[in-house]
C-alpha cells in the first residue's frame, strides 16, 4: 500500500485539522481563564462575608477587580425611589419560567442609583398580562446582598423589545445604560441581588435562590468538554485522510 495523496485533499485536511486544533486550544484557554476568575471571585466573596463592601468603596475598586466582584457581599444604606419596576423576563427557576423584579435604590451620598433585584416570580397561570404587586418601604434603610455584573452584548433573538407601561418596564436583557435612560437615573454598573434573610422582606412571595456567577452560562468543565470534542474531530479527520488516501493507492 502506498500513500500518495493529491494536493487538494491534503490542503483541505490541513485547513480543517488546523482550525479544529485552534478551536480546541481556545476552549482550553477559556477554561483556564474562567477557573482563575472563579478562584479570585471566591476569595473576594469569602472576604466580603466577613468585611462587606460599602457602595462607595465598591465603585472605586470595581475597575481593578472587574468580574471578580460577582457574588461579593455589599451593604448599602439609602432609600427606594418611586420609579417604574423592571421585570426581567425569561428567568428560569427549577425549570419554571418567570421573571426577576428589580427596582431602583438611591444610596446615601451618591449621585448613582443602584438597581436592586428583589427576587424571582413565576408568571401566574402562564398569564403574561398579570403584574406583581410590589410594596416598598419609603424610609431610609440598609440593604445587603450579592453583586451581579450584567454581561454586555449577550445575544438575544429579540432586541429593543422593551414593553413600557405605566408602572413597569418589561425587558429581555439587563442593559444598564439603556435602563438609565428609561428611568432617568444614572445607574451603578452592577446589580444588588437582595439577601433572602433580610427580615424586612421575608414575607415577600418573591424567591431569592441566587446562583453563583460561575454556575450561569458556560462553565470551565463545559469548555474542556468542547475542547475534547474539537480534538476528537481533528483526529477523525486525520484518520479519514490517511485511510482514504491509502485506499486510493492500493
Amino acid at each position: 500500500m502506498r500513500f500518495k495523496p493529491s494536493w487538494i485533499p491534503t490542503f483541505a485536511a490541513f485547513i480543517c485539522i488546523t482550525l479544529m486544533l485552534k478551536l480546541g486550544f481556545w476552549q482550553l484557554y477559556r477554561a483556564q481563564d474562567k477557573e482563575a476568575l472563579q478562584q479570585s471571585s471566591e476569595l473576594l466573596r469569602l472576604h466580603s462575608i466577613q468585611h462587606p463592601f460599602n457602595f462607595a468603596d465598591l465603585l472605586k475598586q470595581l475597575p481593578k477587580i472587574a468580574l471578580a466582584a460577582n457574588d461579593a457581599y455589599l451593604q448599602v444604606s439609602g432609600h427606594f425611589l418611586s420609579t417604574k419596576i423592571i421585570l426581567h423576563d425569561n428567568r428560569m427557576n427549577e425549570g419554571q419560567a418567570g421573571y426577576h423584579v428589580l427596582t431602583v435604590f438611591q444610596p446615601d451620598h451618591s449621585e448613582l442609583a443602584l438597581l436592586v433585584n428583589l427576587g424571582w416570580h413565576n408568571w401566574p397561570n402562564s398569564d403574561r398580562k398579570n403584574r406583581p404587586t410590589v410594596s416598598l418601604p419609603t424610609k431610609t434603610l440598609q440593604l445587603g446582598g450579592t453583586i451581579r455584573i450584567p454581561v454586555k452584548g449577550v445575544f438575544t433573538l429579540m432586541k429593543n423589545t422593551d414593553l413600557i407601561e405605566s408602572h413597569f418596564i418589561l425587558v429581555e436583557t439587563l442593559e444598564l445604560d439603556h435602563l438609565s435612560q428609561q428611568l432617568h437615573h444614572p445607574l451603578a454598573p452592577f446589580v444588588l441581588q437582595l439577601d433572602a434573610n433580610l427580615p424586612l422582606f421575608q414575607q415577600s412571595d418573591l424567591q431569592r435562590h441566587w446562583l453563583k456567577a460561575n454556575e450561569v452560562g458556560i462553565t470551565s468543565e463545559k469548555h474542556r468538554g468542547y475542547a475534547f470534542q474539537w480534538f476528537t474531530m481533528a483526529a477523525v479527520v486525520f484518520g479519514l485522510y490517511i485511510g482514504l488516501n491509502l485506499k486510493q493507492q492500493t
